[in-house]
């Protein structure tokens, strides 16, 4: 029996494939670059860490984005089970892959008129994609219907929102999020940038303060001005190989903010090869942007 419709999603919502297997989520893993070998994103710790280290070393990472032949054969796959597939996608303000997935679906929908595929965007990355897949999930395992579920994930796309700070500004200024100037006066008075996504989808440096102290202090702030109806939602957690630090954070969060609780998740490669190792990042729903 085939099932209503297939929830879909792609590497950057830095969760292995076998976690969100067991959410009952489809994904299509993505690939980073060193020179030119391509490299498939693993979750596991260990590959992790390695990586990370690499970056500590000076060892350059670049992404590469998912082509339509690729979007169509993993689409085709999924067709065997459902007509209907509601794909949950990296951010277009950050990547050009969603404009991938669109051609590749509007071919095969050319191709059967009988089939769905809903892309949306999540104008985000990292746990912001994984909180849409959540709420995508709870609205099937509810019984609501394709057209109901993909109204509620829209819904929240206009209510995610997040904060992140590094300590290390040497990536940004390598990713042009940061000029060479600034970066090095920042790290000279240990400034600590504070990130956070508009809701075009561009990462944007909100404010930034001097040592990691000061920053999480005004993330607190800012957090507890923003965040909808905390006791029912988790707060979702990313860390670029900084576990303790961010623990910390998390755990203060949810006693000062009132947060049902937290889940934290290692940041992927997608997302590192960006910011580097040392990025902390909070996600939650928050009122309208």
């Amino acid at each position: 029996m085939s099932k209503d419709f297939i929830i879909s999603t792609d590497s950057a919502c830095d969760c292995s494939s076998e976690k969100l297997e067991e959410r009952g989520v489809s994904c299509i893993v993505m690939e980073y670059l060193h020179g030119n070998v391509a490299y498939p994103v693993s979750f596991k710790e260990r590959d992790l860490k390695n990586f990370y280290d690499k970056m500590r070393k000076g060892v350059v990472f670049k992404t590469s984005q998912i082509n339509i032949q690729r979007y169509y054969d993993y689409f085709s796959s999924l067709l065997k089970e459902s007509r209907n597939i509601l794909h949950i996608s990296l951010g277009s303000g950050l990547s050009n892959t969603i404009h991938n997935a669109i051609a590749a679906k509007t071919m095969l929908e050319n191709e059967n008129s009988d089939i769905h595929i809903e892309i949306i965007d999540s104008r985000f990355a990292s746990l912001a994609e994984l909180m849409l897949v959540d709420k995508a999930r709870e609205a099937r395992d509810d019984g609501k219907t394709f057209g109901e579920t993909i109204g509620i994930v829209n819904y929240y796309v206009e209510h995610l929102d997040t904060f992140y700070t590094t300590d290390t500004l040497s990536y940004f200024v390598r990713g042009g999020r940061l000029s060479k100037f600034s970066g090095f006066v920042g790290s000279l008075m240990k400034i600590n940038p504070i990130l956070n996504v508009n809701k075009e989808g561009h990462l944007k440096v909100k404010t930034k303060a001097i040592g990691e102290k000061k920053a999480f202090a005004s993330i607190l702030k800012m957090m507890k001005e923003q965040a909808l109806q905390p006791q029912d939602q988790m707060l979702y957690v990313m860390h670029g190989d900084c576990y303790e630090k961010t623990k910390e954070c998390a755990e203060t969060l949810v006693k000062e903010i009132g947060f049902r609780g937290y889940e934290m998740f290692f940041e992927g490669p997608i997302i590192g090869c960006h910011s580097g190792p040392g990025l902390k990042g909070f996600f939650f729903f928050g009122q309208q942007r």
